[in-house]
């Protein structure tokens, strides 16, 4: 059972008695206004009580938004900014140039390794807070433009692989995507496309699931391995079988049941 209580004062009721013990963190809200204690360290959500902001410092927006599913970026950017205290991870600019773009790819570059790709920029969790392949476009003309233009060797044309058709008539999105298609799904399993991961996380695709093995697969090119630690670790919480296939493994075997052992 949650317990109601101002961060500050550790108060948990109400200074009027009759009304009993805080309620929601509304209350609490309420309460830390008036705290003669309040220094503005927390940032108290409605749904998730409080915050530091050490911690809203020291998380990406993409770590927030995985600890807190759904949470308002503007909504902290903005308590923060009225209680004065320095952020540097919290962004809220939907106003994009030339310049703010390449900081934005040369900053991401320095914090995850690579690149970002059409999905990372496109993705539903990172709308609020990365620029649209759009707005790319928009300002450099196309997308390897501006990867370009931020100093970077430009991926292969849509940021994943080369667009290959599978034997299905699907276009994937790598050579790689559309070999194991062929050789292990076609003709042998009904399956379905890029289907998505449930609710906070419908942003993400599986590559596959087999209803009739009641598996879901992706493939693993070793570009983000954080990202693959985290679905792996969500398909243990929703006690869903899924494989996680490494590229190089998909041409050492022959058949499914190979794979599978």
């Amino acid at each position: 059972m949650i317990e109601y209580k101002c961060p500050y004062c550790g108060q948990n009721n109400y200074a009027d008695k009759t009304k009993g013990l805080f309620n929601n963190w509304l209350s609490v809200i309420r309460h830390t206004s008036k705290c003669k204690n309040n220094n503005h360290e927390y940032v108290i959500h409605k749904n998730f009580g409080p915050i530091h902001y050490t911690e809203l410092n020291t998380l990406s927006n993409r770590e927030l938004r995985i600890k807190y599913p759904n949470i308002s970026i503007g909504e902290l950017n903005r308590t923060l900014r009225r209680n004065n205290i320095n952020i540097k991870n919290i962004v809220e600019d939907n106003t994009w140039s030339k310049d703010k773009i390449i900081l934005f790819l040369q900053r991401y570059y320095k914090e995850y390794g690579k690149i970002p790709s059409y999905r990372d920029l496109d993705s539903g969790l990172s709308k609020s807070v990365y620029p649209s392949t759009a707005s790319l476009k928009k300002y450099f003309g196309s997308f390897n433009a501006a990867i370009e233009a931020a100093g970077f060797t430009p991926n292969i044309q849509n940021g994943y692989g080369i667009d290959t058709y599978g034997l299905d008539g699907h276009l994937y999105r790598s050579q790689s995507e559309a070999y194991f298609a062929d050789n292990y799904l076609y003709n042998i399993y009904e399956y379905i496309i890029e289907p998505n991961y449930p609710s906070p996380f419908s942003y993400w695709k599986y590559d596959w699931y087999v209803p009739s093995l009641d598996l879901y697969i992706e493939l693993d090119g070793g570009l983000r391995p954080e990202r693959i630690k985290e679905k792996i670790a969500l398909n243990n919480n929703l006690n869903r079988s899924c494989l996680f296939l490494k590229i190089d493994d998909i041409y050492k075997h022959k058949n499914m049941q190979q794979i599978l052992g």
